[in-house]
């Protein structure tokens, strides 16, 4: 009997790649706003996915924390304003540090 090389959590991965690959590959094509909005929306997915990683078992503070910060800098890129892109990423990055250590 032949054992399957691809368990169900690869499946899963490979799943996702195959939907999200080309949606990424039409919002870089279609390019900004679209651009923006689809990372802000993917990084906010990745902020609640970190989160649940972390133990939470619902979207706690540093998740909001991470978000709100993810949307700060999603907003700053759209204006071009890359300084307070890479500001509200390092201070995002902190204030969810605080904020998960203080959840512990």
């Amino acid at each position: 009997m032949r054992r399957d090389p691809f368990s169900p959590e690869v499946r899963r991965r490979l799943g996702s790649a195959a939907v999200l690959g080309p949606m990424v590959l039409v919002a870089i094509w279609l390019g900004s706003p679209v651009i923006e909005i689809f990372l802000t929306i993917a990084a906010g997915l990745m902020a609640w996915e970190w989160d649940r990683l972390c133990g939470q078992r619902k979207f706690g503070l540093s998740g909001w924390t991470m978000l709100f910060a993810l949307l700060v800098a999603g907003i700053a890129a759209y204006a071009r304003r890359f300084d307070i892109v890479s500001i509200a990423l390092v201070a995002g990055a902190c204030a969810a540090y605080v904020a998960a250590a203080a959840s512990q």
